[in-house]
Formats: C-alpha cells, structure tokens, sequence
C-alpha cells in the first residue's frame, strides 16, 4: 500500500498529513481540528494516529490533548474529526493508541487517566455519524425549561475552538461553569446540574471567539 499518514505534535503548525503516492506528495487532512486554514491558532495538539479496519473500510483515530477524534473519510482540509468517549475520555490527553484488526479493540491510553478500551465493529453505528459541520453558532433552548434540579443544553459550533458555556445569577453574578475547553466544530451538549442552587431566574451565555449568546432559564422548586 502507498497511503502514509504522518503526524506533527506541535502546536501552531498543521498537524495531520496524508500520501498516497508513498511520500511523493503530502495533502493536510487535519480539517476542522485546526483553527485557522494553515495551522496557526488554537487548534490542539495531535499525539498519535492509528487505523482500524472494519469491514474492510478504514476508521481513522487521532489522540489530541483534547481527546480522541475519529473519521471514516479523509477529504483534505475539508475533514470532519469527531470527538468519541466525549462522557468517558473527554478531553484527556492522548498518549497512545493501539487497534487489534482481527476483534477490533481498541485500546486509547491517557496521560495520567489510565486506559481505556472498546470494541469496534460496525462503522454504522460505533463510529460517530460523520455529517455536514453547522454554518454558525448556535446556542439551542435548554430543555427542560423551566425545571427542577437539572437541564440539558445544546450548542453548535461552526468551527474548532476555544469555548465557554456560563451560568450567572440576575445580579450579573457567576453561578456554574459548564464548559470551559477546546470543543471541535458540530453539536455539543452540556449538562446543568442545579440541585443545590436557589429557585428563580437565571441567564446561560455561550461564548465562543468574539461572539456570545445567552438565553433565560428558569428553576421551580
């Protein structure tokens, strides 16, 4: 076979590189993990890159310092890397990953979280649906709204970044920091939490590059 991927962990410089002419020429493939077109910026790390076979179609895994990223499709810049284990792995650093073709398994070993391990064997439906990465950011309605000790909010981001999701009180006071990382382009979803906080009227504002969006929640208890 003449596909080579190559992989460059640095910071500021594009990270994932593709051949398949056996090293004659390279074509960037990192996608939505950089954020800016030429490397530069925000984008994480990329540690290690391994390939799995499933069904005779290649899954492609990528260990970041934010996480394990996969896609079964490398299209240039124009790839689309989604975060798997978001619950489990989150955004642990990636030291290592290591796939058995014959079962599947995968194991992905973090730096200073253990090892974690999983079975591959339909792309269908244990890889993360590749699809079309949002056009903007959107902050979608908690739900439920109004609710009693916790919610669910989504949002989408159009690109790879830097991303905060913020709770603050009507004072303009912070009340709970839901998400505070580097999130990759597409949907995400966070979790609020709010037991032990005070019924009223609250405010939950998404920050993202220079853009903000908040909306009003309510807790009945």
């Amino acid at each position: 076979m003449n596909k080579l991927l190559v992989v460059f962990p640095e910071y500021e410089t594009m990270s994932i590189y593709l051949s398949e002419d056996g090293g004659d020429n390279w074509t960037p493939v990192a996608g939505n993990l950089e954020e800016n077109p030429d490397g530069s910026g925000g984008g994480p790390s990329v540690r290690w890159l391994a390939t799995l076979y499933v069904k005779d179609h290649p899954v492609y895994l990528a260990g970041t310092s934010v996480g394990l990223f996969s896609t079964i499709k490398l299209d240039g810049m124009n790839t689309v890397w989604v975060q798997e284990g978001a619950e489990t792995i989150g955004n642990m650093v990636i030291d290592m990953i290591d796939v058995r073709q014959s079962d599947g398994y995968i194991a992905v070993a973090t730096h200073g979280n253990g090892i974690y391990t999983a079975y591959l064997t339909d792309v269908s439906t244990s890889v993360t649906a590749q699809t079309a990465l949002p056009e903007h950011f959107v902050l979608h309605p908690a739900y439920p709204n109004p609710f009693n000790a916790s919610t669910t909010i989504r949002f989408e981001l159009p690109r790879a970044g830097m991303t905060r999701l913020l709770v603050y009180n009507m004072l303009g006071q912070k009340v709970a920091t839901l998400v505070n990382n580097y999130r990759s382009a597409g949907e995400h979803t966070a979790h609020w939490n709010a037991a032990g906080v005070a019924s009223g009227e609250y405010i939950i504002q998404l920050q993202f590059e220079k853009t903000r969006q908040t909306q009003k929640v309510v807790i009945q208890k």
